[in-house]
């Protein structure tokens, strides 16, 4: 699983990720936007995906997560 489609794809439908998390929908749809989840959430999407008996490491989402894009280039 490398790429964060994968791990997203773990949840369909995909409002069921914002339930396991106990977040707002729009939160998780942003991310999904976005295409990155914020690493503040990783422990929680990491035992969420378990709970479906689904495995995804830390390793797995650093890799799937691309860079923060910064707001202004210097």
């Amino acid at each position: 699983m490398k790429a964060i489609q994968d791990i997203f794809g773990i949840w369909d439908p995909f409002i069921d990720l914002s339930t396991d998390l106990n977040l707002p929908y729009q939160t998780v749809a942003k991310w999904k936007q976005r295409g990155r989840i914020p690493s503040e959430f990783w422990a929680p999407v990491i035992e969420a995906a378990r709970k479906r008996g689904r495995e995804v490491t830390f390793a797995q989402l650093a890799e799937a997560n691309p860079p923060r894009q910064s707001a202004s280039a210097p």
